[in-house]
């Protein structure tokens, strides 16, 4: 003999569930975020023509400005870090003159962890009006001191003109790498390392200098806790059990 569920007593049971993921919910982190252990954000240029080389670096783990001021000679990289709960971003802007070997260079390290389980996603692009063009990021798993390939991408590029490299590409006509993934999870608890990298240079012969732009990111957004999804698939289960019954 079958039970009769009538739908005021569905109605309560289903009561009930939300209440229980509304406790769970309580007990449970609010909001999942990103844990900062170190960080380090980069700017440099390089003037051949004096063999002069300004850089700055800042260990700032809330975020920061990097700024490599050669304006006199027509040098300036800028790198601009800026971490969020879930996001982690660098910001390049970038000049130089066009004397060979001229170049100007950014680059954002960060070693972090995360409280939940947590999906990533990776992007970014980098601009360059002219010549060499080096744009990429990676994204490793370092907990316990090792060093396990999440994604890495590395592009570069030395023909004449302008071009836009964007991240997850296998572009670049002068060698690269690409491998793992765009996007994926990462673990609460574990430790993780995530560096990007832009540059313009005039490799390989003169032009006429360059201004060149770009961004990079790692997105985190939750993934449902195991339990929550419990709860609603049970409510899902009793509405379909108490709808079989009453056909019957």
């Amino acid at each position: 003999m079958f039970f009769q569920c009538s739908p005021i007593k569905l109605k309560i049971g289903v009561a009930a569930l939300i209440a229980v993921s509304y406790v769970v919910g309580l007990s449970s982190p609010a909001v999942a975020s990103i844990t900062v252990n170190s960080a380090s954000t980069y700017a440099e240029v390089f003037d051949s023509s004096a063999s002069t080389t300004i850089f700055d670096e800042k260990f700032d783990i809330d975020g920061a400005i990097a700024v490599a001021d050669l304006t006199s000679q027509g040098f300036l990289s800028t790198t601009t870090s800026t971490f969020g709960p879930l996001m982690l971003q660098a910001e390049f802007a970038q000049e130089r003159a066009g004397d060979f070997d001229d170049s100007a260079y950014g680059d954002v390290f960060v070693v972090f962890t995360v409280d939940q389980t947590l999906s990533y996603l990776l992007g970014g692009q980098f601009m360059n009006l002219d010549n060499g063009t080096g744009f990429g990021a990676s994204l490793y798993d370092v907990t316990g001191g090792g060093s396990i390939l999440l994604f890495d991408n590395f592009q570069f590029d030395v023909q004449p003109g302008g071009k836009t490299l964007t991240l997850g590409n296998d572009a670049g006509n002068s060698g690269g790498l690409l491998a793992g993934s765009l996007t994926g999870s990462l673990t609460a608890g574990r430790v993780y390392e995530w560096r990007t990298y832009a540059e313009t240079s005039a490799a390989f012969e003169f032009d006429p200098g360059t201004t060149a732009s770009g961004y990079s990111f790692l997105q985190l957004g939750g993934v449902p806790e195991p339990t929550s999804l419990m709860i609603w698939s049970g409510i899902g289960l009793v509405g379909l059990v108490a709808r079989r019954r009453r056909r019957r």
